[in-house]
């Protein structure tokens, strides 16, 4: 006997209600016989309450979207007039801070410069192998003033196209 398969995972609400449909629709079209081992509330009427739910939940979230949209303005032109408000009463007490904090506003406060910061307290550093075989790190490994055994010399050219051939020009002269 086979298991049957829904397929529920990772679907949206209404997805699932059209599975539930679905299967509700096929239930419906089963001969008497079969149903008559079916107990509890019938598919159909959890799938017109689900349904219903589902566009109530959608007439709420347009209503929301509106109502968010309407409150963005708002706000925005609340900032707008309180800004504007502000430089007035800024040009009317020619920035005197008492005025200005008696009125509700904050001043700014001039910067301080933070300074070097100190050593580090808390920090160590391990030598690692990648580090003693020259990883190229600051203070490890080849300097550019010693040139390594591993780099090429500088005399040594690639030939055209960068084929590993030497060019006519740096053959040695037989």
């Amino acid at each position: 006997m086979k298991r049957f398969k829904l397929g529920f995972g990772n679907k949206t609400v209404l997805e699932q209600i059209a599975i539930c449909r679905r299967v509700a629709t096929g239930i419906a079209k089963l001969p008497a016989e079969h149903r008559r081992y079916m107990t509890g509330p019938p598919v159909a009427d959890s799938v017109a309450e689900a349904g219903a739910a589902h566009a109530e939940v959608e007439v709420l979230k347009t209503a929301l979207k509106a109502t968010l949209a309407k409150r963005a303005t708002k706000v925005s032109a609340m900032r707008d007039r309180t800004t504007s408000a502000a430089s007035a009463l800024m040009a009317a007490t020619g920035g005197e801070p008492a005025a200005l904090l008696a009125a509700g506003l904050g001043i700014v406060k001039n910067k301080q410069p933070v300074g070097v910061p100190g050593a580090p307290t808390r920090l160590r550093i391990l030598s690692t192998d990648y580090m003693k075989a020259g990883c190229g790190c600051a203070g490890n490994g080849p300097s550019a003033a010693a040139p390594s055994a591993s780099r090429r010399p500088p005399t040594a050219r690639r030939g055209p196209a960068g084929s590993r051939r030497p060019s006519a020009s740096n053959k040695p002269a037989t």
